[in-house]
């Protein structure tokens, strides 16, 4: 997931360490789009169906510009997942 997530432009993924989660930065997608990570899920929902947590809901963390995205699901579900992400990104 994180290899994929760093094709698309304006997100980078570190390579998770044991989790069943990945933490991408959208800080670039958030500057350019003029909202906090929270608008954003909210706005990604909305218009894609898939559903993803802002970073800066985990209180334990430097998280508004992140997101959290499990990866605990199908291999086709995720790649359905972050094909919408990229549709609603860049619609």
């Amino acid at each position: 997931m994180h290899r994929e997530l760093n094709r698309i432009p304006g997100i980078r993924a570190a390579k998770p360490a044991g989790a069943f989660y990945v933490f991408p930065n959208i800080t670039a997608i958030l500057r350019q789009a003029e909202m906090s990570t929270a608008e954003f899920t909210i706005t990604l929902m909305k218009e894609t169906g898939v559903v993803v947590l802002p970073g800066s809901a985990f209180p334990n963390t430097a998280g508004e510009g992140y997101l959290r995205m499990s990866y605990a699901l199908p291999r086709g579900a995720m790649k359905k997942g972050l094909e919408k992400l990229k549709e609603g990104i860049h619609a």
